[in-house]
């Protein structure tokens, strides 16, 4: 119980989904463990994409997510809030904030070793 783990990294691209230039994302995420085996994390990080065919000037934001998940043998269940703030909804997404704002519900599975 409230075994904690924490993460950082980062990701570069040289070419950001073949249409930008160098796209680098930093990352750190920190999470633990409830009673009952539920668990609970917390991930912040910020994107920066230079320029090039998807937007000339580039762009860059901070986003966020807080998720709880559950395992049910061999069944593991997700739920977290994920939001990329207002600079995203500014740059890639018109104007709309909301298109940078999900909450995701995921179902896995796992086995073997």
């Amino acid at each position: 119980m409230f075994e904690p783990s924490l993460d950082v990294g980062f990701d570069w691209s040289p070419d950001y989904f073949g249409e930008d230039d160098d796209g680098l994302n930093l990352e750190s995420s920190f999470g633990f463990t409830l009673p009952e085996g539920f668990g609970v994390s917390f991930a912040l990080g910020y994107l920066d994409v230079d320029g090039d065919k998807t937007f000339a000037a580039g762009y860059d934001f901070v986003y966020y997510s807080i998720g709880l998940s559950k395992s049910f043998g061999i069944i593991d269940f997700g739920l977290s809030w994920n939001d990329a703030g207002d600079d995203c909804g500014d740059v890639l997404a018109g104007g709309n904030d909301d298109l940078c704002e999900a909450l995701i519900f995921t179902v896995g599975s796992s086995w073997g070793g």
